[in-house]
């Protein structure tokens, strides 16, 4: 919590990035970038981390590349349902020429 990494999410039970960490914690680059290299070292030694993910977060973790090629708006929607709710349902419903 100190370092601002991640933020609860659906109630408790999954954790997501938190999006206020490139302003809040001033080292978030190295910090996220140590976080990585921690659930790759757990992976590769079949290591269980008490980190529960949000699946979408795995979703890219585990993605090629092309990680964001087959998402959807409802993946948005599952994700944030503030930001679809107040901002992209807003958008698919009106003309925003």
């Amino acid at each position: 919590p100190a370092n601002h990494l991640l933020v609860p999410f659906d109630h408790r039970c999954s954790f997501i990035p938190d999006p206020l960490a490139p302003f809040i914690n001033p080292n978030w680059q190295q910090d996220f970038k140590l976080l990585g290299r921690l659930i790759g070292v757990a992976l590769y030694h079949n290591v269980t981390l008490s980190i529960p993910l949000h699946p979408h977060i795995c979703r890219l973790i585990f993605a090629s590349n092309e990680a964001w090629d087959d998402w959807t708006v409802e993946d948005l929607e599952a994700l944030d349902p503030d930001l679809y709710k107040n901002k992209m349902k807003w958008i698919m419903e009106h003309d925003v020429e």
